[in-house]
């Protein structure tokens, strides 16, 4: 009966401690069985070890309970989630601790207590043996589990010595990168028609309104409304020049399913209005300045309509009467002309377009790729973290940068910024900040992006919009 209340009792810690500790139900059932044992000896040194055997189990209760407390005060305290290491480490350092109070406690009893054992020396030894026999590999085995855990315990150190140490090169050579791609975009130059330069940022809004007239220019040269093929083409002249344009022009025909006359007629607007910049231009400002001279100022609130229409008129006699344009424009003279030089009013280019830009715009695309795909293929990363350095890219980027991005992507100049194998603008978010305001019009970002299996940050499904100012949210469930 008090075997059992013992068992109770210490088998009712035990699972307070935690049920899946099974360790500790082993110490619990070895316990139990070796006391079942002593009793049914015969030896009175062994009833009197089992008389004893309450200091054992005094022992391994209070161990027990403030260990339990220790998890308790862990768990719902400090809310601190505790490793199967930890517990395995505690419990077994409890049980050897426990053993060893146990053997010297006993061995001090039966020396204070002579006649335990009649006074007879040959019964001492008999004890001695016994507890040498049953302790020895029960303290061998905690021993060399302890010998493993020291082992474990520094092989855990040493992988935590290289996972920091992973960590700080791969943020030093992600700053590297940074750097070298900050240093790229300061050191851009464009030049201007007056012998000045663009530097910097400003470049790539220089570039937008390059890109968005020569769009214009094949929009309204070509008999398609497909605004992707419009893209493919204009993006080709932005990109490679007016001059690649021209030396390929039967091979983007054929690619295209175009009509060959349609591309010239592109390439001889290109080329007359790259000469209209080159030799000819017509300073906006300085038509302003004359215009409203010529008026005077007191009028210039009432007369500002009729100033810039009188403005974009001769800016058309200009291309009409130095460039012949009605024999290049044909029946689109109306449409074009008219339209253009609205734009060109609004845009006010100042740098010799249809040059091309490949080799200003690839370094600087080359660079942002690699740096994610530095960081997408580091696989001692979570996704969230990915996000986060590549956050920290996003944030060098201009929405003209993005907006660059993204037409470098859907003109298929280079396809894998989004592809079967890479998702860097959908799940790594890298055109977030565009702005719809900035895009060529014909582009709808939610029919484009209508694939909406793509990742989210942990928590943040509702919340993690795939651009900034249009919400598009994944439905993947992962």
């Amino acid at each position: 009966m008090h075997t059992c209340r013992q068992q109770e009792w210490l088998m009712t810690m035990f699972w307070i401690a935690g049920r899946e500790d099974n360790i500790l139900i082993i110490i619990a059932n070895f316990y139990n069985k070796l006391i079942i044992y002593l009793n049914f000896l015969p030896n009175p040194i062994f009833s009197s070890i089992y008389e004893n055997s309450n200091r054992l189990f005094l022992i391994l209760i209070i161990a027990t309970f403030f260990y339990t407390l220790k998890q308790l005060f862990l768990k719902y305290l400090f809310r601190k989630h505790v490793s199967k290491t930890d517990f395995l480490f505690s419990a077994i350092a409890i049980f050897s601790f426990s053993i060893i109070i146990y053997g010297l406690t006993t061995a001090a009893y039966f020396i204070d207590n002579p006649s335990e054992n009649d006074g007879k020396l040959e019964c001492i030894g008999t004890l001695g043996d016994l507890i040498g026999g049953v302790l020895n590999p029960v303290i061998a085995v905690p021993a060399t589990l302890l010998t493993f855990l020291a082992f474990w315990v520094q092989y855990r150190a040493n992988d935590e010595v290289r996972k920091q140490f992973e960590t700080q090169k791969f943020e030093t050579e992600f700053n590297l990168k940074l750097s070298i791609l900050r240093q790229e975009i300061s050191e851009q130059n464009l030049p201007k028609l007056d012998k000045e330069y663009y530097t910097g940022r400003e470049i790539m809004y220089q570039l937008d309104k390059e890109l968005k007239l020569i769009y214009f220019i094949v929009k309204n040269s070509i008999s398609t409304n497909d605004s992707r093929l419009i893209l493919k083409i204009s993006y080709y002249i932005f990109f490679k020049g007016r001059l690649l344009f021209f030396k390929n022009i039967n091979e983007l025909a054929s690619l295209h399913r175009l009509e060959r006359v349609e591309l010239l007629n592109v390439e001889l607007i290109l080329s007359s209005l790259y000469s209209y910049f080159k030799y000819d231009v017509i300073d906006v400002e300085s038509v302003n300045s004359y215009v409203y001279a010529e008026e005077g100022a007191e009028d210039n609130d009432n007369n500002g309509e009729e100033l810039t229409i009188e403005r974009i008129s001769d800016l058309k006699r200009g291309l009409e009467n130095n460039l012949k344009i009605h024999d290049v424009l044909g029946e689109y003279e109306s449409s074009i002309v008219y339209n253009l030089f609205n734009d060109l009013y609004s845009l006010n280019l100042k740098h010799l377009p249809f040059k091309g830009h490949e080799t200003r715009l690839s370094l600087i695309f080359r660079q942002i790729f690699n740096i994610v795909k530095f960081v997408n293929l580091n696989t001692s990363l979570s996704y969230d973290h990915k996000r986060s350095y590549l956050r920290t890219l996003r944030s060098i980027l201009s929405n003209y940068d993005q907006s660059h991005i993204f037409y470098n992507w859907y003109s298929e100049t280079a396809p894998k910024w989004e592809d079967n194998d890479n998702k860097y603008l959908t799940d790594f978010r890298m055109i977030h900040n565009i702005s719809p305001d900035n895009l060529i019009e014909d582009f709808d970002l939610n029919i484009i992006f209508s694939n909406r299996n793509f990742k989210y940050e942990s928590n943040r499904k509702a919340s993690d919009s795939l651009f900034e100012n249009i919400h598009i949210y994944s439905n993947s469930p992962y």
